[in-house]
């Protein structure tokens, strides 16, 4: 009981959903000696080092490895994932991603496993994947991607609002359907996410008038 309540007010677990219309969205930014791979995941060597990634790029308890990062792919509950890619310096391989569609409606583009080796980030890799991932959904025919973070992950969702995502907090529009959380909660995570979004706006438009 009291962790169900402990759950209720968790701020920082409130899920924040962001839309993108494909149509609107960031010319793709190139990187000197960046390339991208798709992969497939009977391939061993290369779900090893996306795994290999993974690992290096989020704290989790248990580490992935190919067959458990294979299994991650096809059972996911609500994406169907499609298309896993590795992004290589040269001949290195030093980021991952991958894009499919939601269960619910397939005309919706997923994405995720947008990782980068420590090494590398902080050198505009983040924005480059997340680019590319949104244009290749667009050259499959998508219009529309949603994405989702837990409230704690500002970092990242202010990325993707500067590739064009905007927040979308009524469920009846979103694939995902998060778990409840105590009003106050959700109307606070939801206020602070759209002042992040206006101010970026705001910012955005004032660059167009000097």
């Amino acid at each position: 009981m009291i962790r169900h309540l402990k759950y209720l007010f968790d701020l920082n677990h409130t899920i924040v959903i962001l839309h993108f219309d494909l149509r609107f969205i960031p010319d793709q930014i190139e990187l000197d000696k960046i390339t991208v791979k798709e992969i497939s995941i009977e391939d061993d060597k290369a779900m090893k080092e996306w795994s290999d990634i993974i690992n290096s790029a989020f704290s989790f308890k248990k580490p992935y490895n190919a067959q458990t990062s294979k299994d991650y792919i096809l059972k996911h509950p609500y994406k169907k994932i499609t298309n896993c890619y590795l992004v290589y310096d040269g001949d290195y391989a030093i980021a991952t991603f991958f894009i499919g569609s939601f269960k619910s409606n397939n005309k919706i583009a997923c994405a995720g496993r947008f990782a980068v080796r420590p090494e590398f980030q902080g050198k505009g890799l983040g924005k480059y994947i997340v680019l590319k991932a949104m244009h290749i959904m667009k050259q499959y025919g998508y219009q529309f991607y949603e994405e989702t973070f837990n409230y704690w992950r500002k970092y990242s969702y202010k990325l993707f609002i500067h590739c064009g995502g905007y927040p979308e907090f009524d469920r009846k529009y979103c694939q995902l359907r998060p778990t409840p959380k105590f009003i106050l909660v959700r109307l606070w995570a939801q206020y602070k996410v759209k002042k992040m979004y206006k101010d970026f706006l705001g910012k955005r438009n004032e660059a167009f008038l000097r």
